[in-house]
């Protein structure tokens, strides 16, 4: 007989015992397709040197940051389109005029996760749900209760009835009368929406005139929150994926000391936890005084293109960024982030625990021998 999951005699269901499976199993998702474009007389291709593998998910502050490990670094191949041969890129070019732009992707490369949805007053940065604006706790007549207790979420988004339009009588003629502080008893303009809700904006008869407000500014100022301003539980769009998302070219000495065209990019953070895809496009913003561009057009504004091509298209590996509970660490260094490092690359370099094992080995050595020399004095 096949053992049950627990007493009750409930086996476990299918989908609790394939979930770590079926996470896993998303390292191993098909390659989507690329995109490569040839300008001029070349073709550029954009090759993934480093997949990023995981993350820690980061909070919705600005100074936040858990850097996707190990490093994106995207490498260009310049291809001549009639020998389909690289270029040399040692020529003297203009390579700054070629700039990667990453974007945040589901798994699937099915759509953008760029943005997310966050309510900036939940105390927990995964709450990303609206509330409803709370109860209005003023003495309120039923008039007032029903004009100003409503949905946001349903609410159109200029609102006609709550602007109080008062009598002749009741506005100055000239900006630079004062309204009367009370309303006279007599005034029937304004109905009993004015009339309740700011009886308690008004100072006590004893003060002075100056410190009350005119019933106008009031007016104005309760329509101006209930037309369209934003309440303290209204979830704003924010940025998924955070940091310098865009990079320029540059020309360094690969693992096998020839040079080539890299990009690379330290300092990506996610807020929300998942797996997703990076998104990487090409784009030049000019003519890079390649053979060849003769044929190359686009109105051109101080050296630069009006509307920049993109020239490649290419997407990661799927990675996975987890909770601060979950997260099992970041990535150990690798040699491409050594070899950028020692260039002068500003990226973050783990020093290995074998150098701090031989220090203390050392250590431990010499005191011994110390010890020994004592005993035989």
């Amino acid at each position: 007989m096949s053992s049950l999951a627990n007493g009750n005699g409930i086996p476990p269901s299918p989908s609790q015992t394939s979930v770590a499976t079926d996470d896993l199993s998303n390292y191993d998702l098909p390659d989507l397709p690329t995109m490569s474009r040839v300008w001029g007389k070349h073709a550029f291709v954009l090759v993934i040197q480093q997949q990023p593998q995981r993350a820690r998910m980061c909070g919705f502050g600005d100074k936040d940051r858990r850097p996707i490990t190990p490093p994106l670094i995207v490498k260009l191949l310049i291809v001549d389109s009639a020998t389909n041969q690289e270029i040399n890129y040692e020529v003297n070019t203009e390579w700054s005029k070629l700039i990667l732009s990453v974007d945040l992707w589901d798994v699937h490369g099915e759509h953008e996760d760029n943005c997310v949805r966050h309510n900036a007053a939940a105390p927990s940065i995964s709450a990303t749900t609206t509330t409803a604006y709370p109860a209005i706790t003023q003495q309120m007549g039923p008039r007032a209760q029903q004009l100003f207790s409503y949905d946001p979420m349903n609410a159109p988004a200029y609102r006609r009835d709550v602007m109080v339009t008062p009598t002749p009588g009741s506005v100055p003629s000239s900006p630079y009368e004062r309204p009367p502080a009370y309303p006279p008893n007599h005034q029937q303009g304004y109905n009993g929406h004015y009339q309740n809700p700011y009886n308690g904006a008004y100072p006590p008869r004893g003060l002075p005139q100056e410190m009350a407000p005119s019933p106008a500014s009031s007016l104005q100022s309760r329509a101006s929150q209930d037309v369209g301003s934003p309440g303290p539980n209204r979830s704003e769009p924010s940025k998924n994926l955070i940091g310098q998302c865009h990079s320029s070219l540059q020309k360094l000495d690969g693992l096998d000391e020839i040079p080539g065209l890299f990009f690379i990019f330290q300092d990506l953070s996610v807020r929300t936890e998942g797996w997703f895809r990076l998104k990487c496009q090409l784009f030049a913003l000019g003519k890079l005084g390649l053979d060849g561009e003769e044929g190359v057009t686009g109105e051109m504004r101080n050296g630069l293109l009006v509307e920049c091509p993109c020239l490649a298209a290419t997407f990661t590996k799927p990675f996975k960024v987890f909770s601060a509970k979950k997260f099992p660490g970041v990535v150990e260094t690798t040699a491409w982030s050594e070899k950028f490092a020692l260039q002068g690359i500003k990226i973050p370099i783990r020093k290995s625990d074998t150098k701090g094992k031989t220090r203390k080995r050392n250590r431990g050595e010499e005191s011994d021998e110390d010890e020994d020399d004592e005993q035989e004095e």
